[in-house]
């Protein structure tokens, strides 16, 4: 009994929230029905063991050269009110095992259909965090070619020219922006989504701020954007990091998304 009870507790602490609170619930009433007819074979068994001590020590009956008086007989009807402990019932535990492992059987099989089905709905958000992810990370790329292009000139001689460029960086990047901000989060990607937001936030304000610090031919004002620039790409290398991981966890490569 006290063996089983370890068991029981482990099964009343399985957590009771969808989608596995059917499971949890079967098991719990199976693991009850089970510790109760382990209590009942107990308690008959103990019954049953303190009334044969009692039977084996019966009172001396005195001899005559004792010196004492024979004892008096017992009545006809002694141990007519005296309760007679059932003998266990082994056939009733077993019946209620068998009716456990039935619950049991049960139980693995629906917790089985629910694995089944979540691991289905993981590989889709799996591959809808890989297409929005890989989009966004082309258009990124694009953007970093077309400011380095801009970059190498300085800007070129033109003033305006160059001023009208950066605004136009500063809209091409809010819209990067958005786009990360779109995709999707799911509580296995919740981590990866906020890292993609904190490196395009990063990235928007440094651009932001370069637009209006702007100088023609002083090299300096580029320092705050590469510095930012840089560290939005360390976030990016652990988004694309961790996705490949979620991905080889579930078996998922990437020619498999691209099919």
């Amino acid at each position: 009994v006290s063996q089983f009870l370890e068991v029981s507790a482990d099964v009343q602490a399985l957590s009771s929230a969808s989608p596995t609170g059917e499971v949890a619930t079967q098991l719990g009433a199976a693991a009850r029905a089970t510790e109760l007819a382990l209590r009942t074979l107990r308690d008959a068994a103990v019954d049953v063991g303190a009334n044969a001590d009692t039977g084996t020590n019966p009172t001396p009956t005195p001899t005559a050269d004792t010196g004492m008086d024979p004892a008096p007989e017992p009545p006809d009807d002694a141990g007519a009110d005296v309760e007679v402990p059932k003998t266990p019932d082994f056939i009733a535990f077993e019946t209620q095992l068998v009716a456990g492992n039935g619950d049991r059987s049960a139980a693995a099989a629906l917790l089985s259909s629910i694995v089944t089905g979540a691991s289905a709905e993981t590989d889709l958000s799996v591959a809808a965090f890989n297409t929005a992810y890989q989009a966004v990370a082309t258009s990124w790329d694009r953007f970093h070619q077309d400011y380095d292009g801009w970059r190498a000139s300085n800007g070129g001689c033109d003033v305006t020219s160059a001023l009208e460029r950066l605004g136009e960086f500063v809209v091409d990047f809010g819209g990067i922006a958005a786009d990360v901000r779109s995709v999707p989060r799911a509580t296995v990607f919740r981590t990866l989504g906020e890292l993609l937001i904190e490196a395009a936030e990063r990235e928007a304000q440094a651009v932001t701020g370069l637009r209006a610090a702007w100088q023609p031919f002083e090299a300096t004002v580029y320092e705050q954007f590469d510095l930012s620039r840089n560290a939005a790409n360390k976030l990016r290398r652990q988004v694309s990091s961790g996705l490949e991981e979620l991905l080889a966890q579930n078996g998922i490569s990437q020619a498999d998304l691209t099919r």
